[in-house]
């Protein structure tokens, strides 16, 4: 195995692995991609814990933060559940499909769950695909976006999780 190699070995070769990747190998990053009203939002996949069917949202007494939709069990455990929607300003979606879905989702070292109006899943994404974020977006929803791509005929918006999570822990206060 300690040959030398040849002219037209060492071209094939060159060529072979001198050609840019395809489009499924320059996918390296992934994002758990849901809609939130008529927006279509990403979140990096290693923050998704588990999804589950919508469940009855508990009330904390004392509580006024509008945020804070109140207490869901998962898995046997009491997570708190915000109101995404209000944090980032999303309008409701003209439209109502797809199925809801309780998604509990970490950021730091706390766990959250939000209650999304529908789940594209994990999508695989390039990194050299993430654009700005337009400016025509605005308040709120761009202060938390880290750059936008386009999966489909949806244009997603990445979510910033320490932007995020320092927003959650603020409210909540």
């Amino acid at each position: 195995m300690s040959r030398a190699l040849s002219d037209a070995e060492r071209a094939e070769w060159a060529e072979r692995y001198g050609a840019p990747l395809d489009d499924r190998q320059a996918r390296s990053l992934s994002a758990l991609v849901f809609r939130l009203g008529g927006e279509w939002l990403g979140l990096p996949g290693n923050c998704l814990v588990t999804a589950s069917e919508p469940t009855a949202t508990h009330q904390v007494p004392h509580r006024r933060s509008p945020l804070l939709r109140g207490i869901v069990p998962v898995r046997g455990q009491l997570y708190p559940c915000i109101a995404l929607d209000l944090l980032l300003a999303v309008a409701p979606a003209p439209y109502r499909h797809g199925f809801p879905r309780l998604l509990l989702i970490r950021l730091g070292r706390r766990d959250w769950a939000v209650e999304v109006d529908e789940v594209l899943g994990l999508q695989r994404y390039a990194p050299g695909a993430v654009q700005p974020p337009p400016a025509t977006l605005g308040g709120e929803l761009l202060s938390h976006l880290g750059g936008v791509y386009r999966e489909g005929p949806h244009q997603v918006g990445l979510l910033e999780p320490l932007r995020l999570e320092r927003a959650l822990e603020e409210a909540l206060r």
